[in-house]
């Protein structure tokens, strides 16, 4: 008998663990991850929200004081990363999208409001992911021409797997992202929580954008 059940908002459903409702009905608490919450509550999904998880975490097991500092230490690092951004103007941002599946000729891509496009900006990227996201025409990447592909792994669809797909589709031979091999793969659980291991991927991701501008 648990005290807290901890864990993504999509967890709590009726397919999957149950709503936090009857969770709490039996005497159990919840905290779904704010970044994996419905849109409607929170808006655009954020990397700092990962770290309101962590000082609410912090509180709900009495562990500020040990904590408080590792926490400033991610959060300095983060003012850091967009500060660095936003110094960015918009000519000097290369056109970065984000495929979570490949289906031949489609695939699933993710909304202006997920996380991935608060990652791809403060990366110093300018995503082309829009409000319409889900599954679409590859059509859509020979129309923007992204300049880098960020590609989600998962147990069930290996990143790799995905950037083989695109390279072996002949009519995206000319997507310069494509044609020159510039992608960046980065877990599930980075992009939809969002966590420690996001501001690697941001770091890793800027990176990739520095080593494009170099070799232009």
């Amino acid at each position: 008998h648990p005290d807290i059940s901890i864990g993504w908002g999509s967890l709590f459903g009726d397919d999957a663990i149950g709503s936090a409702a009857k969770w709490q009905e039996r005497g159990i608490h919840t905290y779904p991850m704010i970044n994996t919450v419905p849109t409607a509550h929170i808006g655009p999904r954020k990397v700092e929200y990962f770290l309101i998880d962590l000082h609410n975490l912090a509180k709900i097991f009495h562990v500020e004081d040990e904590t408080k500092d590792r926490i400033a230490a991610l959060e300095e690092r983060l003012q850091k990363i967009n500060e660095a951004s936003d110094a960015l103007k918009d000519d000097d941002r290369p056109r970065i999208a984000t495929v979570q599946q490949a289906y031949g000729n489609e695939y699933m891509a993710r909304s202006a409001i997920d996380l991935t496009s608060d990652i791809i900006r403060l990366a110093g990227g300018r995503s082309l992911d829009d409000m319409e996201g889900s599954r679409r025409s590859v059509e859509y990447l020979i129309k923007t021409n992204p300049d880098i592909i960020l590609l989600i792994n998962s147990p069930t669809s290996p990143g790799d797997k995905k950037r083989d797909a695109l390279k072996s589709n002949r009519i995206l031979r000319h997507v310069s992202a494509i044609k020159y091999d510039r992608f960046l793969i980065i877990d599930q659980s980075t992009f939809y929580c969002g966590s420690m291991r996001t501001l690697d991927d941001i770091e890793r991701l800027r990176k990739e954008i520095s080593a494009m501008k170099a070799s232009q």
